[in-house]
């Protein structure tokens, strides 16, 4: 059965007062089988390629992702688990176009 490359227009909010920085590993596709894809390595942007993004304090910065999924699959769930400090809540807002 084989593959095929899925791309999502998201956008991500810092609310808080200080800059974060985002890693592509913040994002993953969960498939109703249980299968959790990341997001792939295919786009010639630093965010894809698993860079540290930086998002300054009120702003929103818009990100392409890639993922590359079974041709077969009918439905995912994207996932947003950003790293906070100690378990402590993370201030940004994910929004998918």
């Amino acid at each position: 059965a084989g593959m095929r490359l899925a791309v999502l227009s998201v956008t991500v909010t810092n609310s808080g007062s200080s800059a974060r920085t985002l890693h592509a590993s913040a994002f993953r596709l969960s498939e109703a089988s249980g299968t959790v894809l990341p997001a792939a390595k295919t786009s010639s942007t630093s965010f894809l390629r698993n860079l540290l993004q930086p998002i300054a304090a009120g702003a929103t910065a818009g990100f392409r992702l890639a993922f590359v999924i079974p041709m077969n699959a009918k439905s995912f769930e994207l996932e947003f688990a950003p790293a906070g400090r100690a378990g402590g809540a993370v201030p940004l807002t994910l929004g998918v176009e």
